[in-house]
Formats: structure tokens, C-alpha cells, sequence
């Protein structure tokens, strides 16, 4: 992290990503472009992930509630303000969003079958961690410094122990880093891009969170579907092909 702070690069990849070679580099372009239009930012988020109730929530709810206000942008380029836990405490006025018809076209109808083969253990209600994943991110040098001062100095933001564990163990950096940077600024210098640039992989087996991988894979899946059509779309327009197999999964384009 340090090295590519140093040197300026634009996006930290980490983890087992997965993206397309057609619309990343726009993604990026777009999103840097938007948030430095939307105001001074020190985290920038170019995939995320969450639970199916929660990337619900998220979409249909916290990214309107909490826009990024741009300045003469791309209306086609969105972002949102990082959720926080006191976010979900207004559930009367998700309810109202719901009831007047304010939902992403990106998660309605097509994306009904992802929600309705939930598992059981899948929580119902929004709650928790809104967001994971540091996975394809931007950080500045001033939040960099923020971060790493806190963390030299303040052996508690990095581990942590409960009341009947024998050892402590290190705080994932998929909550450090938006925790810090809130702290230090605040959460409205956090952007988050509605529309993700990277994606986990769902078809690799994590090495230290198995147990989470089958949620992973249906988080995963409900993301990719949108951008799915949005690539089919940009493809068969550039190219006039009716054909076109992103990550090996056949979508047949009908132009009758």
C-alpha cells in the first residue's frame, strides 16, 4: 500500500479479483472523475461487496439517501457517502422508499431470483456490516498517514479480543481502513461507486473464511447480473456481434 500511495497509482487491487477487460478502464476513469468533482476524498471504493439484504439496501436506500453531490458529472456515474451502523436506524424511512417506488432498475425484477433463493441463514433485515471487502480500492496519502499513525499508535485498531477468547487476533483491513479514515475526516470523505469496476471471484475457495464462500457466490451474482447486461449492451453496440461470452457464461442477444 505504501509503494503505490507513494507513487500515485489510481486503484489497489487485492484479493482474488475479477473484472472486464471492456468497461474497467472506463469504470475507473468515470468514478475518479466523479469524486473529484463530489468533493475532497481520501477512500475511494471501486468494488465492494455485502450480504443480499444488505447490496438491496444499499442500492435501493443508503445510495440515495447518501449521493454524492457531483458537479457537473456523468449522470451515469454515481456515487454514495460510506454506510455507517447508525444508517440502518431509520427503518420507516426505508419503508417509504420502498412504498414510493424509489428502487434501482438494476436490482428489481431481473434480480428477483437472486433475493427469493436466499438461504435460511440468511439475515432478513439490513443490519451489520453494510459493506465488505478491500479488494479494489484508492487511498490518499493524507488517509494512508491517518491510517497507519492510528495504527502505530493504538494497539486496539488492530486486534482485538473477546471476553472468553485465549488469544487476540488481527481486525480484517476491510474494517480498519473505512473505521480510521471516518474517524480521522469523516464518512463523507469516503466514495463508493454504485456501479462496481471489480468483483470478487466467486469461483476460488478462501483460505481463511471458507464458511462464507457459498454467500460470497450469491452476493457476487447478484452484482454481476446488471453489469452483465450493461457489457452485452456496450459489446453488441460496439460491435455488432449477437454473441458474446464475459467470464464464460453465454448471453444470447435477441434483435428481433
Amino acid at each position: 500500500m505504501k509503494k503505490l500511495v507513494e507513487e500515485n497509482f489510481d486503484a489497489i487491487l487485492e484479493d482474488n479479483t475479477r473484472m472486464s477487460p471492456e468497461l474497467v478502464a472506463s469504470r475507473i476513469w468515470d468514478t475518479i472523475d466523479a469524486s473529484e468533482k463530489g468533493g475532497e476524498c481520501h477512500l475511494r471504493y471501486y468494488g465492494w461487496l455485502g450480504s443480499l439484504t444488505n447490496i438491496d439496501w444499499v442500492w435501493n436506500v443508503h445510495s440515495i439517501r447518501q449521493k454524492v453531490i457531483i458537479e457537473d458529472g456523468n449522470d451515469d456515474t454515481e456515487l454514495f457517502h460510506f454506510p455507517i451502523p447508525a444508517d440502518f436506524d431509520n427503518n420507516n424511512e426505508n419503508q417509504e422508499h420502498e412504498e414510493k417506488g424509489i428502487i434501482d432498475p438494476s436490482c428489481s425484477n431481473d434480480n428477483n431470483d437472486f433475493v427469493s433463493n436466499k438461504s435460511s441463514t440468511e439475515h432478513t433485515t439490513p443490519g451489520g456490516n453494510a459493506i465488505w471487502g478491500a479488494y479494489a480500492y484508492w487511498i490518499s496519502k493524507e488517509g494512508y498517514n491517518a491510517l497507519m499513525e492510528k495504527l502505530r499508535h493504538d494497539v486496539g485498531a488492530i486486534v482485538w479480543k473477546g471476553k472468553r477468547m485465549r488469544q487476540y487476533i488481527i481486525k480484517p483491513i476491510d474494517k480498519v481502513m473505512p473505521r480510521q479514515i471516518t474517524a480521522a475526516f469523516s464518512r463523507k470523505h469516503i466514495h463508493v461507486t454504485k456501479k462496481p469496476a471489480f468483483f470478487r471471484a466467486p469461483m476460488l475457495t478462501s483460505k481463511i473464511h471458507s464458511k462464507w464462500d457459498p454467500s460470497f457466490c450469491s452476493s457476487t451474482n447478484y452484482q454481476l447480473l446488471s453489469y452483465f447486461f450493461e457489457l452485452v449492451r456496450f459489446v453488441v453496440n460496439r460491435n455488432g456481434e449477437t454473441n458474446y461470452r464475459p467470464f464464460q457464461i453465454d448471453w444470447r442477444v435477441d434483435h428481433s
